[in-house]
């Protein structure tokens, strides 16, 4: 009867995980020129790819939107570091997989802008509310 107790209070075994099967998609997914065509970036996607792999301390040139060999190079580096096979073009996969990775690098990598704004401060109170012997009397109100 103890014995029961006991095993029901104890958790039962984790199996190991799976290799997930979106990983496993990922990994076998190659890149052509087909496949990145297909993704239809215009010219602002394609800045953006490459300040995201800048972000990532890659070199895939001036953001300029066109996706020249130093952007190859950088992708098939990243692809690389990923353990990606390396052709230098993305599919769709591979694309949403370097966008989610550089999300927060890309963030950290803008540049800080200074709002003007009022700031809170908190006051000592003797500055909030003038002395009590130079406050004016409460009225009682007449109704």
């Amino acid at each position: 009867m103890a014995r029961n107790r006991i095993a029901a209070l104890t958790p039962p075994p984790v199996p190991p995980k799976p290799v997930s099967t979106a990983v496993a998609a990922l990994k076998s997914q190659v890149g052509t020129e087909e496949t990145e065509k297909s993704l239809n970036l215009g010219v602002a996607e394609r800045k953006e790819l490459q300040r995201r792999l800048s972000a990532f301390k890659l070199d895939p040139g001036p953001p300029n939107g066109e996706l020249g060999e130093k952007a190859r190079l950088a992708i098939r580096e990243w692809q690389n570091r990923s353990s990606l096979t390396p052709p230098g073009f993305l599919g769709p996969l591979q694309y949403a997989a370097l966008k989610s990775e550089s999300e927060g690098i890309l963030q950290q990598s803008l540049p800080i802008r200074r709002v003007d704004s009022p700031q809170l401060v908190r006051l000592p109170l003797h500055e909030v509310a003038p002395p009590p012997e130079k406050r004016e009397p409460v009225r009682a109100r007449s109704e």
